[in-house]
């Protein structure tokens, strides 16, 4: 969902800077705007993920019965 989200986002502000100077080599600033949201849904992410791994690794240990 993270790389659907800033896809969207980064071709929609591509596609209205481009409409504005006609090229794409014109300097751009970035709004933090756009991407406190991306760094928001990267962060989500990271934090959904460290649990999933601690989960996956117990019952594999359980599983396995390593310990």
């Amino acid at each position: 969902m993270q790389y659907v989200h800033c896809s969207r986002i980064w071709k929609k502000f591509y596609n209205e800077q481009f409409d504005i100077h006609g090229s794409d080599e014109a300097l751009v600033d970035i709004p933090k705007s756009l991407t406190a949201s991306m760094y928001n849904f990267f962060w989500a992410k990271i934090w959904l993920l460290g649990p999933g791994y601690v989960f996956l690794l117990a019952g594999a240990i359980v599983k396995l019965r390593i310990f």
